[in-house]
């Protein structure tokens, strides 16, 4: 799923997505393409990203306020782009207003074999060990 304005834009900053905040039509919406985790925080006060305070947890809980939106980006389960080779991924219980933001390890190796063995771009399978 891409950013609410153009499926081919990176939201990235805080000033992307001041850009398309006047345009979110609900409460919590999800995007994706830039293969980046993350949350933002939309309010009548500006734009806030919601970072994790530990980069190598496994989870980031985020309790969602009733007077503000959110975008959020899952991530990706493969071929991330931030750093972290974990694969990259959102749990959205609207019942108790919460996003967590999810980490989990998975076979690279393997993973990078099967690129290989499909015949895509060797870089592909190689920028998995870096989350590059």
């Amino acid at each position: 799923m891409a950013p609410p304005l153009d499926e081919d834009e990176y939201v990235t900053s805080e000033q992307d997505v001041a850009q398309v905040a006047p345009y979110l039509d609900c409460a919590v919406s999800f995007f994706g393409h830039t293969h980046l985790q993350g949350a933002f925080l939309c309010h009548r006060n500006g734009v806030r990203r919601l970072v994790s305070a530990d980069p190598e947890s496994s989870e980031d809980e985020i309790a969602l306020e009733h007077d503000a939106n959110y975008l959020i980006n899952p991530g990706s389960v493969g071929q991330p782009r931030d750093g972290d080779r974990r694969s990259a991924y959102a749990i959205y219980d609207s019942n108790a207003g919460l996003v967590t933001l999810c980490r989990a390890e998975y076979d690279v190796a393997s993973a990078q074999k099967k690129i290989l063995e499909a015949g895509l771009p060797e870089l592909l399978a190689l920028r998995l060990d870096a989350g590059l």
